[in-house]
């Protein structure tokens, strides 16, 4: 391979990275959520449109990515929960309060400490399809068992939002093996990343799952591990996982701003 495509193909890919940030990444190769699976999904508004992804971690906070609600105006943020259908909003909306996002987080190409939780102004009230997501001790990390991503984004790279909740397996990739395919493009993978994917590829986030969940299963029970943060595009490219913040990693942050 000459040095005009290998630089040819960095530029292209780093381009994709980039635009992933901009469209906040959604899911491809999934399948529709039940109503009730994930009681603790919510979708995240910015002036009342769809823009991220999030999960409920107790009645008065959710859990997000960091540049989902970087450099914007907090009064504008509010959630839809209890739902998995996008269309027409039916679940119940609730105005955010307050924003807090890592004070370490770098929205460069590698989005370091890309972590944030909201505040809602009204308390949630917890039933069958509005509950919170379990969180991991501080040192707890992935094993070989399935994980799970959920989001209403695109189904394919280039596509449309999906109107109802998407969900899709992948597997935990161990960060020196993300890291050296990352790596080639100047992307560093962190101790406070976690990466997963499938070996065959064509299944992952794309453009607009954002600040979504990673979790993990006991039956009918979820612990959250990590936070959706990016991934390489086209949406499921064979070879590259895609990234989360962990959650485990930041366990402490977030007790000390929400107690749970």
């Amino acid at each position: 391979m000459n040095l005009f495509l290998i630089l040819s193909l960095t530029f292209l890919f780093i381009r994709a990275i980039e635009c992933s940030r901009r469209n906040r990444i959604r899911i491809v190769g999934g399948s529709d959520a039940a109503s009730g699976h994930f009681p603790f999904m919510v979708a995240v508004l910015y002036k009342r449109l769809f823009t991220c992804g999030g999960s409920i971690i107790s009645a008065e906070w959710v859990l997000t990515a960091a540049h989902c609600v970087y450099n914007r105006n907090s009064s504008s943020f509010s959630i839809i929960s209890g739902t998995v259908e996008l269309d027409g909003y039916s679940g119940d909306e609730n105005p955010i309060s307050q924003v807090i996002y890592h004070d370490m987080f770098l929205p460069s190409k590698n989005l370091v400490n890309d972590i944030a939780l909201l505040r809602l102004s009204i308390a949630l009230e917890f039933n069958k399809v509005t509950r919170p997501v379990a969180l991991p001790h501080p040192d707890e990390t992935p094993d070989e068992r399935p994980l799970v991503i959920m989001g209403w984004g695109y189904n394919i790279y280039k596509g449309h939002p999906m109107e109802r909740l998407q969900q899709a397996t992948l597997y935990h990739v161990p960060n020196d093996v993300c890291a050296a395919t990352y790596g080639m493009f100047s992307i560093h993978i962190l101790a406070n990343n976690i990466c997963a994917g499938t070996p065959g590829g064509g299944i992952g986030q794309c453009t607009g799952d954002s600040g979504g969940p990673l979790v993990s299963s006991k039956g009918n029970n979820y612990t959250q591990l990590g936070v959706i943060s990016f991934s390489a595009k086209p949406c499921g490219i064979l070879g590259f996982a895609g990234v989360f913040t962990s959650v485990a990693y930041f366990r402490d942050w977030i007790f000390n701003i929400t107690s749970v």
